[in-house]
């Protein structure tokens, strides 16, 4: 049994308790597979030979995530954040740039060289340059994003 394969089993076990707080056990669990998606080792929905794959043993580690964020108020300069989430980290050593008032909550991926211009990345969203919105099944339509050397003003294609 592999790494993801455990995991997977404790993410179904942990989905499978009653909903109320979880033991601190549980969210060093789920946030382990946060970490995972955050630094993109780890995907909702990854491309496989046969198409899409959706790992649905993620969706609910995230759907957990939810039930153990506490919310908090985070200043950053002029503007306050009140979520339960932090904000995502390490743009520097990550290589990538989120463009004032961008903000991107911890659990989502932005890949190196990719740029959030100003907008809004949820977790679980996985930014790469190179690649369209409309590509990937876990960025619905509405979202625009603006790649590298993609972003044309008026551009309303998927």
């Amino acid at each position: 049994m592999t790494d993801l394969d455990e995991l997977s089993k404790q993410i179904e076990e942990i989905w499978a308790q009653p909903d109320y707080g979880l033991d601190p056990a549980a969210v060093r669990i789920v946030e382990s597979v946060i970490d995972r998606v955050d630094d993109g080792r780890l995907r909702c929905a990854q491309l496989a030979d046969d198409g899409w794959q959706v790992n649905l043993w993620v969706k609910k580690a995230i759907a957990l995530y939810f039930r153990i964020g506490q919310v908090k108020s985070t200043n950053v300069g002029p503007f306050e954040f009140r979520d339960r989430f932090p904000l995502k980290e390490g743009a520097e050593k990550g290589d990538f740039r989120i463009v004032p008032p961008g903000a991107a909550r911890r659990g989502c991926h932005i890949g190196p060289g990719s740029t959030l211009m100003p907008g809004y990345l949820n977790l679980a969203r996985n930014l790469r340059p190179g690649r369209e919105p409309r590509d990937d099944p876990s960025v619905h339509q509405r979202h625009r994003i603006a790649l590298p050397h993609r972003c044309i003003p008026g551009d309303h294609r998927g």
